[in-house]
């Protein structure tokens, strides 16, 4: 045991003194590492961060004092986990399947109190909806929580940035975000506007603290009057609870209670409330979380197998890469250790105390620069944290997971072992006689190692082939790691089948390539780094080119290039002010550019539209095709499972081919939540100028509909058309049918799902009526960018809303992400490569020598060093292409597949061949021309030892 030990304490010493020595290769290898466990550790601090902890959840819900804060959630029972700040909460409805009954305030409250008991005290914060209106600007939606302030415990749970918080019923503190976007600030004057639609006017005293989550509005009970007063004969709903009582006067979906008192809401406790539909936030629970076993399984939907194992594959396939990138860097640190490790070998040290000498050396490398890489992640995550604003929603707390840091820096060592484990056993079987003469030698390479790398690559080719074909992401990873490590192993016989083609090179190649296949021990482990970086740039460019082509195959244009958009205010109601500004932006277009043609575009809305006033809805339109039986697809119409023989009928059956187009918006926009059902004489459809534009809009004037999608048009010509006006709350007023006929146009925008005549309205029985939402023109001329802007501030002056598009052609072309892939191949590449030129160059001056002596030119020394840094570059590039061109159409194959159950057909393979032509023409040139040029040119003479 004491001779393993100091055995191992030798190995270390010589390690340690090595890595000291050789400082570039060092450096090199700790960046290597120093990455990735950097990245991971300023993330993981930045994810756990973002989430509170049990303490600092308590401190936002409940303050200093309260101990439970409990929030209605649905009717049925609740699954929570025991820090609700993280989420995590699911409602179970009853097994009968009926639907959510509703329960009183009053009832829940008399639950919470029979569940905490007598002891504690419940405090009501029920919430109200209504609309609060400042000197300048108004906000609907909004919920008002009136609570007792003066109750044990509960100021503690309001923090204020600034002010106070409310002391009497004419009083309210607003939130952060609110009251920037009122404009106000403590001491202005607010209009609150209540579900009966009365106002009261209150003062501003307080501004609550924006890193609290609490509420947006705060004030004390009584704040619009009684109950009962403010909604005497009232019979409206809120779409939960009826207001039609002191008890029931708001909804439960925004109703809390607050617990305060001396005793402490146990696990137990927060079961039983679970089991009627609260969630609670206990301070006792986040304190001193219960035991894993007691909590279960809180939360339906967890991360399953499959994914848990893709991602698995996935870290895996990463580090794999990671180790492939590294292992170059050792195995030329071996090569220049050969003397040394001889000499250890002459004095008796045996084949594992070489193998010790080399991976200690990756050890010593990896600690430091794993630890380095830790501390200045943690350090680089908690500036980050405390630098960005804290808010609820960015970094509630600053939050180091020491254990996973730990494993990071753990993941960080192994990865310099493991690339330093194929050096290490090459270098442990130095010819130690050879190596002390000063001459060259490679152990001999075992034969079954590149026969395993080629029956792995097929393996890894056919599996995941398989894997994409069958959408099995899991499945395709695998076969991915198969392939790169069947690579790594087959590439010592790259080597050696380069060699076999010397005899045909010129002189510098040929020596360059004899090199190479002799020196298979710093030549494979730079071959198979830049085959691996290749392939992965090659399947980046790929699968970036073949999203992109997807992209312009399912972008829809709202209108020909060059065809200009007006939309009016959404939000403006009254409609002799819409045409007014309608009239005004048509004066503007008119006195600004060269109009060939102008129409006013409309949109159809409930002929009865009252706005409410807390919420800003109203009365809804909704008109959607029906689609035939005979023309909709065989699989949806399926009660089961559908079969394979039925998915492949299907698959090229055109009734199936369902597209998920999408266009570049468009401006216009009703002043309801309707279906957007555009009503034109043809009109403004002939301004379009899109395919068949004209045809449209001849339909339209002999009173046809226009449907974007064939299949919708029966056999007579015309088309189904189910009409549904609703109100505000849902409830449905009315209900037709029409049946107009049709013209199919095959514009994929959803603008023009559907298109009505004016006729249509009388169709509708006056359910509905045609509202301006803007204009449409086509310049005579082409507008630049500045004249747009000249024409869009126009717009603006008219009215701050008023939007303005020129449609234009398809922009997707990012080439960001294939330039940073470029550019890190470049990198990757370029520096396995010339770390092992820089190796042979070192170990081939004894045959450059010779090369002097019979006369060689001086460029020669320039031409080998070219050549062999060629020999790496073009085969790596070339096999690294072919194999990225693969992977690259796995996960295309993969995204195809992946709608079930049938195929997206708007994924095709494509081949970005100037991305390509860039990698096989580039890489290989820098790395000769760069290593040529910086190789000098005089020869070198040296003594020669004889064999």
């Amino acid at each position: 045991m004491g001779r393993r030990l100091a055995a191992l304490r030798a190995t270390a010493r010589i390690a340690r003194r090595q890595a000291a020595r050789s400082r570039g290769r060092t450096a090199l290898v700790a960046t290597m590492v120093v990455l990735p466990v950097l990245a991971a550790v300023v993330i993981d601090v930045l994810v756990r961060s973002a989430v509170p902890t049990g303490p600092t959840y308590a401190r936002y819900a409940l303050g200093e004092e309260l101990q439970a804060r409990v929030t209605y959630v649905c009717p049925g029972e609740v699954h929570q986990v025991p820090n609700v700040g993280l989420g995590g909460v699911s409602c179970g409805w009853s097994e009968d399947g009926d639907p959510p009954v509703p329960q009183e305030p009053a009832e829940v409250q008399d639950r919470i109190e029979a569940v905490v008991g007598p002891a504690a005290t419940v405090i009501p914060a029920l919430q109200t909806p209504v609309r609060i209106d400042g000197p300048t600007r108004g906000e609907r939606m909004l919920h008002l929580a009136e609570v007792d302030l003066e109750a044990p415990g509960v100021s503690s749970a309001y923090p204020l940035e600034s002010g106070s918080l409310p002391r009497a019923t004419g009083e309210l503190a607003l939130a952060p975000w609110l009251a920037e976007s009122l404009d106000v600030l403590p001491g202005d004057d607010l209009v609150v506007t209540g579900p009966s639609g009365q106002e009261v006017h209150v003062e501003l005293v307080g501004v609550l603290d924006g890193t609290v989550p609490a509420t947006d509005v705060l004030g004390l009970p009584g704040v619009l009057g009684r109950p009962e007063d403010r909604l005497a004969g009232q019979e409206r709903t809120d779409g939960l609870v009826d207001l039609d009582g002191a008890d029931r006067f708001v909804g439960l979906d925004r109703a809390e209670w607050l617990v305060a008192g001396p005793a402490p809401i146990t696990w137990d406790m927060v079961l039983e409330l679970n089991a009627v539909g609260l969630q609670v936030a206990s301070r006792e629970v986040l304190l001193t979380p219960p035991a894993v076993e007691a909590v279960g399984d809180p939360v339906a939907g967890s991360v399953g197998a499959r994914t848990l194992t893709f991602g698995a594959a996935v870290v895996g396939a990463g580090l794999l890469e990671a180790v492939l990138l590294i292992g170059p860097a050792f195995a030329v640190g071996a090569r220049r250790q050969t003397r040394a490790l001889a000499l250890l070998a002459a004095q008796g040290a045996e084949r594992r105390d070489l193998r010790r000498v080399v991976l200690w050396g990756a050890v010593v490398i990896g600690v430091g620069a794993s630890v380095g890489a830790a501390a200045l992640g943690v350090a680089v995550g908690a500036l980050l944290v405390t630098t960005i604003p804290a808010t609820a929603s960015s970094f509630p707390n600053l939050v180091v997971p020491w254990l996973e840091v730990a494993v990071f820096v753990l993941v960080g060592v192994l990865i310099a072992v493991a690339a330093a484990w194929l050096p290490a056993r090459t270098a442990a079987r130095v010819d130690v006689v050879a190596a002390l003469a000063g001459r060259r030698s490679e152990a001999r390479p075992r034969r079954a190692v590149p026969l395993a790398g080629l029956v792995l690559l097929g393996v890894g080719v056919a599996t995941s082939l398989a894997g994409a074909v069958r959408s099995e992401p899991v499945l395709a990873t695998l076969g991915v790691l198969l392939l790169m490590v069947g690579m790594v192993a087959a590439s010592g016989a790259i080597v050696t089948l380069i060699g076999s083609l010397a005899r045909w090179a010129p002189l510098a190649p040929r020596l360059a390539m004899r090199d190479a296949a002799r020196q298979r021990g710093r030549t494979a482990p730079a071959l198979a780094a830049v085959i691996a970086a290749v392939a992965g740039a090659t399947a980046g460019l790929v699968y970036v080119a073949s999203e992109a082509q997807r992209d312009e195959l399912l972008y829809s244009p709202v209108a020909e290039v060059g065809v200009i958009q007006v939309g009016l205010p959404a939000d403006e109601e009254d409609e002799e002010t819409r045409a007014e500004l309608l009239t005004s932006a048509e004066q503007v277009l008119e006195s600004s550019i060269d109009l060939e043609a102008i129409a006013p575009v409309s949109m159809l809305v409930p002929t009865d539209q009252e706005i409410d006033p807390l919420t800003g809805l109203g009365a809804d339109l909704w008109i959607y095709p029906e689609v035939p039986v005979e023309n909709q697809c065989p699989l949806w119409l399926l009660d089961r499972v559908p079969t394979e023989a039925e998915i492949a009928e299907a698959t090229a059956d055109p009734r199936c081919d369902e597209r998920l187009e999408y266009s570049s918006g468009g401006v216009w926009a009703t002043t309801s939540w309707s279906s957007g059902v555009i009503m034109d004489d043809g009109s403004a459809t002939a301004v379009l100028g899109l395919p068949g534009s004209e045809e449209a809009a001849a339909a339209l004037a002999r009173g046809e509909a226009l449907v974007h999608d064939e299949r919708a048009l029966r056999e007579d010509g015309t088309v189904e058309l189910a009409a549904t006006v609703q109100d505000a709350q849902g409830s449905v007023l009315a209900s037709l049918v029409i049946e107009p006929a049709a013209r199919a146009t095959g514009w994929a925008s959803f603008l023009y799902q559907l298109v009505l005549p004016p006729e249509s309205i009388e169709a509708l029985e006056g359910e509905a009526r045609a509202q301006p939402v803007g204009l449409v023109a086509r310049s005579a001329v082409d507008l630049d960018q500045a004249e747009v802007t000249a024409l869009r501030d126009a717009l603006e002056a008219v009215h701050p809303a008023m939007a303005l598009e020129v449609e234009r052609p398809y922009e997707y072309r990012d080439t960001t992400l294939s330039l940073v892939i470029l550019a890190v191949l470049g990198v990757v590449g370029l520096g396995a490569t010339w770390l092992a030129v820089g190796l042979a160059a070192a170990e081939s001056r004894a045959d450059l020598a010779t090369l002097a002596a019979v006369g060689a030119a001086p460029r020669t020394r320039r031409l080998v060093a070219g050549a062999q840094a060629g020999v790496i570059a073009v085969t790596g590039t070339v096999l690294g292409v072919l194999a990225g061109a693969l992977l690259g159409g796995v996960f295309v194959e993969l995204q195809t597949a992946s709608q079930s159950p049938l195929p997206d057909r708007t994924w095709q393979l494509v081949m970005p061949w100037p991305g390509l032509a860039t990698i096989l023409l580039g890489l290989p040139t820098l790395a000769v021309l760069g290593m040529a040029l910086a190789t000098r040119s005089r020869l070198p003479l040296v003594r020669r030892i004889a064999s």
